[in-house]
């Protein structure tokens, strides 16, 4: 019982670190200025530029939601990390969701519609074992 303890939250921190560099990298390949040219970083001079821009905002929100996200722990390894990565995954489906509404970057917008429907397949496979 105890090995199934300590391989749950070993489980859960390398997820949480997994998800936490997720974000961190996502955020900083998103920036307005890596998207819109270097005319909007020279515009405020942070590498900030358009963190107000609709879409900016809701990738903000969205990793924003992840990180408050219940993540219900069964002591079952397996089931608790198809869980886990099961919401994950639908966090990256937002995120893919939010760069199609508003980005105009072409290969940008193809990567994440290939990320979307991998990480949609991903869920269908991984849902026997979140049962």
């Amino acid at each position: 019982m105890k090995s199934t303890t300590l391989m749950t939250a070993a489980v859960s921190m390398a997820l949480g670190v997994a998800m936490s560099l997720t974000v961190s990298v996502w955020a900083h390949g998103t920036r307005a200025s890596e998207q819109e040219g270097p005319s909007a970083t020279a515009q405020t001079g942070d590498g900030m530029a358009g963190m107000h821009s609709p879409g900016s905002m809701e990738l903000h929100r969205i990793t924003e939601e992840s990180k408050v996200m219940p993540m219900p722990m069964t002591g079952d390894v397996d089931k608790d990390f198809a869980t886990m990565m099961t919401m994950h995954h639908q966090t990256a489906i937002k995120m893919s969701d939010a760069l199609l509404k508003y980005s105009k970057n072409d290969g940008l917008r193809a990567l994440a519609s290939h990320m979307k429907a991998a990480q949609q397949e991903d869920i269908r496979k991984m849902k026997p074992y979140t049962k």
